[in-house]
């Protein structure tokens, strides 16, 4: 059995409210692993060099490695040469993954032709990313074209590219089979957007014990390390985050063991395999 490769983290843009220094000083505080910072309010591509990198830095002296940058690069819409920027920002923070938006068109809705230039658009901008020794992974979203695992699945396996890839989250209103679905992305799949609902409502994580372990045992199965960022916080309460912080570590720690008793902590395996990133960048 594989070693686990789990890390715990937080969405910047799930406290817009707060500054740099307060996410990072929450994120610390609430013993995690990961930050994805943010493109809209925390770190967008207009900042100068000098001030992502500093971003960057500072996550890394706080203990903390930047997982993913959450761009607003919406494809379609979005000018393609926008993307430069957007690789140039996740560069200076020290990730090399890039969240952006597939196209805002349902797959249910989509023609023949909606995937032809999804495709198309995917490959021209994952030849980018890969110039910049980056990845490019889409938001799994309501009413755009990567809106289902099927579809999202569906977009990397066509693009067919090593720089294009997926974020996966759960709706559990779709009635789908949860393990059946996170299968379907394993081969794309990047980092996970983690939290729970009740209808709209959002509720503490601890509370979806029964959906979480399963995908989580079978995330620690899998051989390839990943994020699982927390998001949708109750009230937007910090000290909801710390709650489901802890919650996550113990359901990463536990999911681990299961999948493979002689494996080494969670956390150090993804700090190591980090930092092993960021030298090679460095070097």
């Amino acid at each position: 059995m594989n070693s686990p490769r789990l890390s715990t983290g937080l969405c910047s843009v799930t406290f817009r409210k707060l500054s740099v220094q307060e996410i990072l000083a929450l994120a610390k505080h609430a013993s995690l692993d990961v930050l994805e910072w943010g493109g809209d309010v925390h770190a967008p591509p207009t900042l100068s060099a000098a001030e992502l990198r500093e971003i960057g830095a500072r996550t890394r002296d706080a203990g903390l490695q930047v997982s993913s940058y959450g761009a607003y690069f919406r494809m379609g819409e979005t000018p393609e040469d926008a993307i430069g920027p957007v690789l140039d920002a996740a560069g200076h923070l020290g990730t090399p993954v890039v969240r952006i938006w597939a196209t805002r068109t349902p797959s249910a809705t989509a023609t023949p032709e909606d995937w032809k230039r999804a495709r198309d658009l995917a490959r021209r901008l994952a030849d980018r990313a890969k110039a910049a020794g980056m990845t490019l992974a889409t938001e799994f979203h309501r009413g755009f074209l990567t809106d289902t695992a099927v579809s999202a699945a569906r977009l990397a396996r066509e693009t067919d590219h090593p720089n294009f890839r997926s974020f996966y989250q759960v709706y559990l209103e779709t009635g789908c089979d949860l393990l059946a679905e996170l299968e379907q992305m394993l081969p794309f799949l990047v980092h996970v957007h983690v939290y729970h609902l009740a209808g709209a409502e959002r509720r503490p994580l601890a509370e979806g014990a029964a959906l979480w372990m399963p995908l989580l045992k079978r995330l620690a199965e899998d051989s390839r390390p990943r994020a699982l960022l927390l998001e949708f916080v109750r009230k937007d309460a910090p000290e909801q985050l710390v709650a489901d912080a802890a919650t996550l570590r113990a359901w990463v720690a536990a999911a681990a063991q299961e999948a493979s008793p002689s494996a080494p902590a969670p956390s150090d395996v993804v700090r190591r395999r980090f930092s092993e990133k960021d030298a090679r960048r460095e070097g």
